[in-house]
Order: C-alpha cells, then sequence, then structure tokens
C-alpha cells in the first residue's frame, strides 16, 4: 500500500546524461541539456530532481527544464520533483498518457489544474509543501507557520478518475469536496493545516483503503462516516480534535489503527466499547481520554496505549487475549492487577510498575520475552521467576531501587536507566546467556564489582553517568566473550592510558591461552585497580608469568608498571649505583640490545650475573619472559628502557652529558631534518656512539617513519627500541602508510601530541612535496613553511576561481587577513568558506561586500564578526560558533538574509528581531536560544 519510489527501478544514483542505457530511473542532481542528452533521456522511464540542491542554484527557469526534460521522454510513468520554487507548473501535456505516479514538493504553487485536468493515467499523486513534515509535535510553535500554499483541484478533476493513491501536505485547500470525484482512490493522505473539517460526502470513496489524516485543526469527525474496505485508519497529531466516531470503526476488514496524539488541547471521546474483530496493531497514546473504551478484538496482537489514564485495566482489555506487545509507558493505571489480563501470549510490555495487592506477578505469561518496567512502586515487588523466555529486561526511572539482584538465567540483556539511587548490581550466580549490560545515569553506582566467570556469554558492557570515583574489579576481565566496553568520556580514565583500543586487548585475551590468575593481573593493570587495591603476592607473580606470550599490548600495560612490584615503589632509576653494587642480576626474555652488551653494563655498575632467577636480587624482564619459578620478595623489576636510562643518568655517553654543547644537539636535530638518506645515516652513526638525547627522540621516530631508504627505516627502529617509552614505542610500532589516500595523522594523535603530528607533517612535505594541507592544520611554528606552502600551493589553486573559495586550510589570523586582502578577489567574490579556528575575523573581510554566501567553519570567539554586517548583500549565512554567546540587533542590516545557520552547543541571546528580515526563510540555531527573547516571532 506504499507509494511509488524512484528505489523501485533500476536507477543511477546521480545521472550525467552519459550513463550506460541499462538504467531505467535516474536521480538529476545538476542542470544538463535535455537536447545533448536526448537520447539517454528518451530511455528512462523513472526521473527524481532536487532543485533545491546547490547545482541547481542559478537555473533561472525550472519549469522550462522539466518541459524539455518532457519532450524528449516517450514513457515517463514516475516523476518525482523535490524544492521547486516557481509559482505555475510546467505543461504536462507531453507526458500526460504516460505518467502514472507523481511527486511534486512545490511550495509556491496553489493551482495544480496542470496535473488533474491533463494527465488522465495518474495512478499516485503526492503533493508536498517544502516545510510540512517539520512539524513534530502539534503541541509546540512549528515551521508551519511559514507554510503559505493553498491547494486546489482546478477547474476538473474528472481526468483523475484513475487515481489510486493521494497524497497532499499544504497549508490549506479551497476545494476538497471535490476528492469524493475520486472514486477510485485506496490510499488518501491529507496533512493540510488549516483544515477544520472534512467533506460531509467523503464516505463516497468507498474503494478507500488507507485513510490518512495529520496535523490538521480538525476538531469533531462526522457521525456515520464510514469506509466499508478501509484497512489501515491513521489519526494522529490534531491537536484540536474532540471525537472519533464509532463509524470509522465499522469495517470489517480493519486491520491497522493508530490514534496518536490527538487532542492536545481537550479531551477526546472515543465510544465507551469497541469492536475490532480484525485489528491486529491499535495505538491509541498521546492524548487526554475522556473514558478510556473498553476493548473487543480477538486478534490483536499490538497495543499502544501510552500516556493515558486507566482505570480497572484487567476488566477494559478482557476481551483480547492474543496481545503480544503491550506499551504503556507513561500511562496512569489504577485498579485491576496485571496477573488478571487475559493475554496470555504477551512477549513485550513497556509500562509502568502497579498492583492493589504488592506484588506485579508475569508468572501467567510463559512467553514473555522482553520487559521494560517504568517509574517506581517500591511497595510493589516484581516476579519474572518464572519467565523462562525473558531475554530483554529493562528498568527505567526507578529512583526507589537501591539494590538490584540479577537472579534470571535467561536475560540476554540487562538495562537499567535513570535509577538515580542505584548502588550495586548483584550477580552472585551463574548468569549463563547474558550478553550485554547497560547502565545509565546512576550517580550512586560506585563500584562493578563482577567476576567474569558468572558472564560467559557477555559481549558488552555499557555505562555512562555513574559515580565518578567508580571502580571495575580486575575479575570482570574473565568474561571469555567480552570485547567492547562503552562509556561517557568522562569514565575513560578508568582504564590505562596506553590502551586505546579495548577490543584489542579482549581479542588478544581471547585468543592467547592466558591462565585464569594471568588474566586478572592483566585486568588489574588495565582498569587501575591499584588506585584502590594492594597489589598481593599472587598478583605480583601472575602479572611476572603473562609476559611470557609474545603479546606486546600486554607488556607494555604491565612493565610500565614495575616500580610497583619493588620495594618502597622506587623505579631503578632512583637506586645509586652504590646501592645497586653486588646485587646479582638476571634477564629473562628476548631484549632488544644484545645480551654480552647488557650484561657488561651490569659488570660496569659491579653487579653479578646469575642465569638463575630465584637467586637474583634484580631482574630485567624483556618481552617473552617466561618466569618459571618463585622471585624474591625484595627483588627489583625493570624494563631495558628503565636500565638504559639508568646507565645515560651515571654513565652518560657525549650526546647524553649534561655538559654537551646545545650546539650539538642543534646540528645533530639538523641531520635528522635534512631528508637525505646518507645525512641520516650519519646521524645515526653519531647516536650509536654517542646516545640518543631526549630533544631528538621524535625526530629520530619521523625519520623511521618516512625516510625514503626502506633498509634505514628498519635500522632506525632497531635503534630505538628499548630506548623510548611505551607510548612512543607504540607510535613507532604503528602500522601505517603514508599517501594523500589515506593520511594517518589523525590516528597519530591517539598517542602523539599536536606538535609532534606537526613535526610528522612537516617531515613528510619536506620528503614528498605533499601533505601541505596538514603542515598547515597541525603546524603551528614553522611560519617561514606556512608562508611558502600558501605561496606555492594554496594561492595558486584558489586564484583559479575567485568568485568562489573554499579556504578549507587551518590558517591563523594574520594569514586569512593577508589572504582576503588579496587584489584578484575584491568585486569578485560571491561565495566564502573559512575554516580556520580563529578567534575573530580579519577586518579584510568586510570590503568584500559582493558576497552572497559566507560559510565559516570552527570559529573560536564568543563575539559575532562585526565585519559581516558590512556584507549587504549576504543571503546565506552559515557559522560554526560553539563558544558564541549572542546575535546582535545589527543583523537585521542585512535585508538580502535567506537563511541563517548558527551552530551553537549553547543557548544564545538574540538581540534582534528576525521576522523584520523580509527574505528570511530560515533559521537555524543547533544549540537553542535563550527562551526570553523575541527572535523567534
Amino acid at each position: 500500500m506504499n507509494f511509488k519510489y524512484i528505489s523501485d527501478y533500476n536507477y543511477a544514483w546521480s545521472w550525467s546524461g552519459s550513463e550506460s542505457s541499462r538504467y531505467e530511473g535516474a536521480v538529476i542532481r545538476k542542470p544538463l541539456d535535455p537536447h545533448f542528452a536526448k537520447q539517454a533521456v528518451k530511455q528512462l522511464i523513472a526521473i527524481e530532481i532536487d532543485f533545491g540542491k546547490k547545482a541547481f542554484s542559478k537555473l533561472e527557469d525550472q519549469k522550462k527544464f522539466l518541459e524539455d526534460i518532457f519532450l524528449y521522454t516517450e514513457n515517463l510513468e514516475f516523476l518525482d520533483i523535490k524544492g521547486y520554487k516557481e509559482e505555475t507548473l510546467p505543461s504536462f501535456e507531453k507526458v500526460q498518457s504516460t505518467l502514472k505516479y507523481l511527486k511534486f514538493n512545490a511550495q509556491n504553487v496553489s493551482n495544480f489544474g496542470n496535473v488533474f485536468n491533463v494527465c488522465s493515467n495518474l495512478e499516485e499523486l503526492a503533493i508536498h509543501t517544502k516545510n510540512a513534515k517539520l512539524a513534530l509535535n502539534s503541541s509546540e510553535k512549528s515551521t508551519w507557520d511559514k507554510i503559505k500554499t493553498n491547494f486546489s483541484f482546478g477547474a476538473n478533476s474528472q481526468p483523475l478518475a484513475n487515481l489510486s493513491k493521494l497524497k497532499i501536505t499544504a497549508d490549506n485547500i479551497q476545494d476538497l469536496d471535490k476528492i469524493v470525484d475520486l472514486n477510485n482512490l485506496e490510499i488518501l493522505e491529507l496533512c493540510i493545516r488549516e483544515l477544520t473539517a472534512l467533506p460531509e460526502n467523503l464516505g463516497q470513496l468507498t474503494k478507500l483503503e488507507s485513510l490518512i489524516v495529520s496535523y490538521t485543526k480538525l476538531s469533531r469527525i462526522q457521525e456515520g462516516l464510514t469506509f466499508p474496505k478501509l484497512k489501515r485508519l491513521n489519526f494522529t497529531n490534531n491537536s484540536s480534535l474532540q471525537n472519533i466516531p464509532e463509524s470509522l470503526f465499522k469495517s470489517r476488514i480493519l486491520s491497522f489503527v493508530n490514534l496518536y496524539g490527538n487532542g492536545a488541547q481537550n479531551k477526546v471521546q472515543l465510544p465507551s466499547k469497541l469492536n475490532l474483530p480484525y485489528v491486529k496493531d491499535f495505538k491509541i497514546g498521546g492524548m487526554k481520554l475522556v473514558e478510556m473504551p473498553e476493548l473487543r478484538a480477538p486478534e490483536l496482537t499490538s497495543l499502544n496505549l501510552s500516556g493515558t489514564t486507566i482505570n480497572n485495566i484487567s476488566e477494559k482489555l478482557k476481551e483480547i487475549p492474543a496481545i503480544e506487545k503491550l506499551h504503556l509507558s507513561g500511562s496512569n493505571i489504577t485498579g485491576g492487577e496485571f496477573s488478571n489480563l487475559g493475554c496470555k501470549q504477551l512477549k513485550d510490555y513497556w509500562g509502568p510498575i502497579f498492583s492493589e495487592n504488592g506484588k506485579m506477578d508475569f508468572s501467567s505469561f510463559k512467553q514473555l520475552t522482553s520487559l521494560n518496567l517504568s517509574g517506581e512502586n517500591s511497595q510493589v515487588k516484581v516476579d519474572v521467576s518464572n519467565n523462562k523466555e525473558l531475554r530483554d529486561l529493562t528498568l527505567t526511572g526507578n529512583s526507589a531501587l537501591e539494590e538490584f539482584i540479577l537472579d534470571h538465567p535467561d536475560v540476554e540483556n540487562l538495562k537499567l536507566v535513570d535509577c538515580i539511587n542505584l548502588s550495586e548490581i548483584k550477580i552472585s550466580t551463574p548468569a549463563d546467556a547474558l550478553k550485554e549490560i547497560a547502565i545509565q545515569n546512576s550517580p550512586k553506582y560506585s563500584e562493578i564489582k563482577w567476576n567474569g566467570n558468572l558472564l560467559p556469554k557477555l559481549r558488552t558492557l555499557r555505562f555512562q553517568k555513574l559515580n565518578p570515583d567508580l571502580t571495575i574489579a580486575p575479575e570482570l576481565i574473565l568474561a571469555s566473550l567480552l570485547f567492547g566496553i562503552y562509556t561517557d568520556k568522562d569514565s575513560e580514565s578508568l582504564f590505562d592510558e596506553l590502551i586505546k583500543d579495548k577490543y584489542l586487548l579482549f581479542d588478544v585475551l581471547r585468543k592467547k591461552h592466558f591462565a585464569e590468575g594471568e588474566k586478572v593481573a592483566v585486568g588489574y593493570w588495565f582498569f587501575k585497580s591499584y588506585q584502590n587495591q594492594s597489589l598481593t603476592k599472587e598478583l605480583k607473580l601472575n602479572s611476572l608469568k603473562a609476559l611470557r606470550y609474545s603479546v606486546d599490548i600486554v607488556y607494555q600495560l604491565i612493565a610500565q608498571h614495575f616500580h610497583r612490584f619493588n620495594p618502597n615503589g622506587l623505579r631503578l632509576d632512583e637506586y645509586t649505583p652504590d646501592q645497586l653494587k653486588g646485587k646479582k642480576v638476571s634477564i629473562l626474555g628476548k631484549t632488544e640490545d644484545t645480551k654480552t652488551s647488557i650484561k657488561q653494563g651490569f659488570k660496569d655498575f659491579g653487579m653479578k650475573y646469575t642465569s638463575k632467577p630465584e637467586e637474583a636480587d634484580a631482574i630485567l624482564f624483556a618481552k617473552k619472559a617466561d618466569l618459571k619459578g618463585d622471585v624474591k620478595d625484595d627483588c627489583i623489576f625493570f624494563r631495558e628502557l628503565d636500565w638504559n636510562s639508568l646507565v645515560d643518568q651515571h654513565q652518560p655517553k657525549f650526546l647524553k652529558s649534561e655538559e654537551t654543547d646545545a650546539d650539538l644537539i642543534d646540528n645533530l636535530k639538523q641531520l635528522l631534518w635534512s631528508t637525505d638518506p646518507d645525512t641520516e645515516a650519519v646521524a645515526l652513526e653519531m647516536m650509536k656512539n654517542g646516545g640518543l638525547p631526549d630533544d631528538v627522540v621524535p625526530e629520530c621516530i619521523i625519520v623511521a617513519k618516512t625516510c625514503t631508504d626502506k633498509a634505514l627505516r628498519a635500522k632506525y627502529k632497531s635503534f630505538l627500541k628499548g630506548k623510548i617509552s611505551e607510548i612512543e614505542q607504540k607510535l613507532l610500532s604503528m602500522n601505517v602508510r603514508f599517501d594523500l589516500s589515506y593520511c594517518p595523522l589523525h590516528q597519530m594523535l591517539k598517542y602523539a601530541s599536536e606538535e609532534f603530528v606537526g613535526k610528522m607533517a612537516v617531515a613528510l612535505y619536506k620528503r614528498k612535496g605533499d601533505f601541505w594541507s596538514q603542515v598547515l592544520k597541525f603546524n603551528k611554528v614553522e611560519t617561514e613553511l606556512r608562508k611558502q606552502i600558501i605561496e606555492e600551493k594554496v594561492k595558486p589553486e584558489l586564484f583559479s576561481k575567485p568568485h568562489y573559495v573554499q579556504l578549507r586550510y587551518k590558517l591563523n589570523f594574520e594569514e586569512l587577513g593577508d589572504f582576503l586582502d588579496q587584489e584578484i578577489f575584491k568585486g569578485k567574490l560571491k561565495r566564502l568558506h573559512i575554516t580556520s579556528p580563529v578567534e575573530k575575523m580579519p577586518k579584510s573581510l568586510a570590503q568584500h561586500i559582493t558576497l552572497k554566501e559566507l560559510v565559516i567553519r570552527d570559529f573560536r570567539g564568543k563575539e559575532f564578526p562585526r565585519e559581516i554586517f558590512e556584507l549587504k548583500r549576504l543571503s546565506d549565512l552559515t557559522l560554526d560558533a560553539h563558544n558564541l554567546e549572542e546575535l546582535p540587533e545589527e543583523i537585521t542590516q542585512l535585508i538580502q538574509l535567506k537563511t541563517i545557520n548558527i551552530h551553537n552547543k549553547k543557548p544564545i541571546k538574540v538581540k534582534a528581531d528576525l521576522s523584520v528580515l523580509p527574505k528570511l526563510n530560515r533559521k537555524y540555531f543547533s544549540g537553542g536560544v535563550l527562551k526570553n527573547e523575541k527572535s523567534l516571532t
């Protein structure tokens, strides 16, 4: 019973006239010459055109464009026109015999006689005004106020005798009574704002199967109105409606009824008893009723009574035994017991907790699979213990709930929302079926202490707006199928900062055969349990055992905390050489440097190497360290990075010495920035002999990632291993490619500062000549290089089109001002798009008085750019300004404005009365405006 759409055909999504002949339909998104494309147009039987697209903005005669299209079509049967701005329709004579399905969005057209008097074979007709669908709620002020379409059928509607589907969305209609002449009509949809009454003889449409009437001013529906073949009845959001007569429900084949949201201004009278023998879906929510009717509906499977008042529910619903879905959310229910409802086939209940005897018993509803209980009633106990088919359980808005005990083994999805006093969810027995847990807005919930062994199928955990001091038990990680934990930004600090991708860690634990104690140890560090739970000997030993696997992410997670294993929590570089002298030291795992070199270093510090870790006073744990036995309680644990740091501190090479001349380090940097592989190789040899200064670590990583010599890149990576931090190592090991089709710099921001990414962008530009836009975006300090890029790259590109400039590069204030001051733009610039993170606009913007369209992205200022007030020809303004505080009254000086789009994050003051702008047809404030302002009159 749906209307036809372009997607029902084999169509080209964006059509220019040169496509293959295999397409029978096309979406035309930009102007074309129909004569040039006449052979391609000839084959089409379905066309959609959206004149609202910017590509059509310069098309002066939309009417003629359509007539030219019609001239070359031979078998056009489907036409969908959007954004038509002319006041008269084109001539349909060329397609009068073939056109069957017509959709027309034409805000300014009032007389559709051109269609009705000509197109004799029309079967479907849908007519829309531009903003009809924006009237979302009849109780609120809507954009209906801007719609001024008066609809008319024209002089003669007889040619529409074959019409079976009609949809009208308009402000007003002059001659709706003519609709009864369409005696083959099967679907009628009316969305007419000023409609106050239906035609008296509407019942003559005896073939009508679907009637939809919405967003009107209907107050009453005449008694006796009936349609014998009606299958779907839909009266929604008619704010003044006072009654719906029994006659509308008389059809013996009526199967769907939707009466949602009527009577916002008054109560609605329904028949006291409704006999609906074949209705399967009945919606009556969102409105106040004089009285809830008694329903007799033996085949009804879905009933929505949300937001209504129901007295003695078991009596009202006693004759609807087949219900499977019952939604009572927001309803006020007095009297009656849920257990007395006759609908024992119920599968889905969404509604409040209620009972007169203190128990809401679901045990007799054996097929119940989904339960969403809203509101609170501390005096009522809910019993679902015998509902073996229950899979989805949701509790919403229960402020009386302090503790929830999950004792139902078959629940798969558990969700608790707005339970503001909830402090604990107890899972003490295996929840063998539970796959997802979600907790939202429970600020007293401070500890997740579930054992993952009791959650063998848990895959997803979601929580937000919980106690800011929330802790998570490390045993949660034993949930073997867990792959995602999703939280709000405020809760990200619960997890170790090194683990940016939680799924990666869970995937490793799932694929590798970690022992249970080792998994718990990983959870201890991942959930930062050390902040509130002491490190036991068992956790310490299991943490060390977990390092035997070839898993970088686990090694980095645990090894960064080795100092917590040590006496008094000391890092290795906090010990003096005298304290280390004479200690036995061992090495476990695969080191980056040779073990011979490391052992020599031990010897230089007076330490004694032993191959027996159980006898060692200190142990260097590298990757794949396989600890077989026990270790001393006071053993010192450290990484190769810690050892190198100790050596650099007490036995520094000449490049690491505090006495090293700063000029020498600068010269080393210059070598690293040379972009010449031979010079970079010299720099590497210098560092091998003289040490790795901290100041050049970023430059070394950049060479290791971007050097044009593949072998030298590998040497740099090998040199850096064991000498840089876990975060830096993560950055070094990222498997990325550097080309313009995939630039990984945004991805690298996960692990690196913007300053480092800026250096990376410069390195890429110097080596490849590309990535110059990334230099402008990320690097703010290389001023001379930025000037060079703007002169050599940006200006030549944008000077070629001085009428339309898309300045999508991140320029600073001075650069933007210089660019807008270029002589080539003066007197020519009509469209300007700016994407620059500035707090104010350069004064040079005001001189471009020819501007008609201005888009400013990422504006950081609090005050509206006053330079815009000088742009008297401006018709379209878009401003992304999350910090903006007010829209000044001077905006009304721009009398040519048609659209104002302000993307703000918080409500702003609008001092101007925007209704005085004569051409304004769209105003949008994403963050809203302050309620007491006069701007939206």
